[in-house]
């Protein structure tokens, strides 16, 4: 299928900024906001059409890229002949559950992790739950914690 896809279209595949390849060859020197991927996907986009020369393109989108191409679909749809997605994110909550899930099981033999790890709630019934799943999500994924915690001005 890959090779009567090549031979019809030019096909450019576009790992955002710290996922995929572009993580391993080209990490980013801080930690990316929402905002800067969704912008990085409109330049992409208007990249290639420049590039190609194409007033429209077809844009798959996979995983956590969906939430993107979803973004670009609402707000740019004028740019695409289509949009295709694989391995969509359906269920945020249920994408948590699985993480904290994977977390436990990493982090088994760190007491500290597996505390606060057990502390976590859902649905997050605050902010601690989310800062703990985040951080030793960062952790396991050899990350210095992008924010630090300020204690409360007294």
């Amino acid at each position: 299928m890959t090779n009567i896809l090549k031979s019809r279209y030019t096909l450019v595949q576009w790992d955002q900024r710290d996922a995929g390849k572009t993580l391993k060859l080209n990490p980013s020197p801080t930690q990316p906001s929402v905002g800067q991927m969704e912008q990085e996907t409109y330049q992409v986009i208007q990249f290639l059409r420049n590039e190609l020369k194409q007033e429209k393109i077809y844009l798959p989108g996979s995983s956590r890229g969906n939430v993107l191409g979803f973004d670009i679909v609402k707000l740019h749809p004028e740019l695409l002949h289509a949009y295709f997605t694989s391995n969509p994110v359906a269920s945020q909550l249920e994408s948590e559950k699985e993480l904290l899930k994977t977390l436990k099981t990493h982090f088994k033999d760190d007491a500290v992790a597996s505390r606060e790890l057990d502390s976590i709630s859902f649905p997050f019934s605050g902010d601690e739950s989310m800062f703990y799943l985040r951080k030793w999500l960062f952790y396991k994924d050899g990350k210095e914690l992008p924010l630090k915690r300020k204690k409360p001005n007294r």
